[in-house]
């Protein structure tokens, strides 16, 4: 049996709507608001009230509307070419509580440029001219800024509790964060790896390493120790000594002289300058006649050091790449599974780590192939390749007789 359906044209209207993905229109008419009011609160126009803003996200949320990355995509080449809309903002916090040397500089430079590229305009906000991390958020909600990069957290001890479920937000700089966010970072594991490398390519008998943990221990100190024992085990013992793990306090200088006493490594490597001015001022010793040395963190006027130089212009510039994928999906809130985007250090020679001649070798190891090698030629080849005996000896008179 054949039941009746009504096909009238509101019927079809109808269930074209509940089957269909919601659109724009459907947003704008449900919220009581033009079409036109729902694009400019997608693109964080700064003319939208708060109020307005947050009953069209909250319906938009409801019907499970997302702008159309391909069109976003589209919009933003017009965008580009024009000069940055006021309201497409974005946001680079520095959590700190005291005013210390700006070691964001180079990062905000790289995200800047990329942010102007992008058709975006980088504000920069510290987190201490706000009071707090919530004072910090609603300031920044009723600017209409919903992009946000999140600077290192180098005070554990200050709360990061943003409302975040109105911002687009991503995290640059060391591995420690107190949210879920995707992460940009440098690679400190290969950094150590390569460093570990060049100062072996380079000749020098021993290694050691100073590495000097944030407090508390984040998984950057993790990863480069974690590189330096890899290496350790996967290279011949006694290559490279035992590391130095120290803590950042009054007796520093102290354990770090005390250590390269007991170990006299030929080569040293340091996090930064800090190393090499406490081995070179309090103990007296020369940089590279008593000891070579590698940084994992070389500045731009390092001219004298030998190591990695870390590259925060990349790091600044592919935190805003991430962040303008997740503005035009209308990702907002943090995210239940983080990514972790490595930005790889460049190797800078210098003076401080000169070549050491030929690398040790395994005399013993070294022995043991010659040996094979005489074997596996044959007796004839052994007894060609010994040394003549004398006349008269009684080695002598056995080869003659044989």
């Amino acid at each position: 049996m054949i039941r009746h359906c009504d096909f009238s044209r509101n019927r079809l209207k109808s269930y074209a709507l509940t089957v269909t993905t919601p659109s724009l229109r459907l947003v704008a008419r449900t919220a009581g608001v033009s079409t036109a009011t729902v694009s400019l609160v997608f693109s964080n126009h700064p003319r939208i009230s708060a109020a307005t803003r947050e009953r069209v996200l909250r319906v938009a949320g409801e019907l499970g509307y997302r702008p159309d990355p391909l069109v976003s995509a589209i919009a933003a080449q017009r965008w580009q070419t024009d000069q940055a809309h006021p309201g497409r903002i974005v946001a680079f916090a520095k959590i700190q509580k005291y005013r210390i040397p700006d070691p964001w500089h180079p990062t905000v430079e790289g995200a800047r440029e990329e942010a102007a590229r992008r058709g975006y305009t980088l504000q920069e906000f510290s987190l201490m001219d706000f009071g707090s991390a919530r004072n910090f958020g609603r300031a920044l909600y009723h600017r209409g800024i919903r992009g946000l990069v999140l600077g290192s957290v180098y005070d554990e001890d200050i709360p990061v509790d943003l409302p975040w479920e109105h911002f687009s937000a991503v995290h640059c700089g060391m591995a420690v964060c107190p949210v879920p966010l995707h992460t940009i970072m440098s690679n400190h594991f290969e950094a150590v790896e390569l460093a570990v490398h060049k100062a072996l390519a380079s000749g020098h008998p021993t290694i050691g390493a100073v590495f000097i943990p944030f407090t508390p221990e984040v998984k950057d100190d993790r990863l480069r120790l974690g590189a330096y024992l890899a290496c350790q085990r996967a290279h011949p013992r006694g290559r490279l000594a035992d590391p130095l793990t120290v803590p950042n306090d009054a007796r520093l200088p102290e354990r770090v002289l005390a250590w390269y006493e007991r170990s006299r490594p030929s080569l040293v490597i340091g996090h930064n300058r800090w190393i090499l001015e406490i081995l070179t001022e309090a103990g007296g010793w020369k940089c590279p006649e008593d000891f070579a040395f590698i940084t994992l963190h070389r500045e731009a006027d390092d001219t004298d050091l030998a190591g990695l130089q870390v590259n925060d212009g990349q790091t600044g510039a592919k935190a805003v790449e991430v962040l303008d994928q997740l503005l035009r999906t209308n990702q907002m809130g943090t995210t239940v599974h983080p990514v972790l985007h490595d930005i790889q250090p460049d190797w800078m020679d210098g003076p401080s780590c000169p070549p050491c001649g030929r690398p040790p070798t395994d005399k013993k190891k070294e022995s043991r192939t010659k040996h094979r090698t005489r074997l596996s030629r044959g007796p004839d080849a052994a007894r060609a390749a010994a040394p003549p005996a004398r006349k008269g000896s009684a080695r002598g008179s056995k080869l003659r007789a044989g």
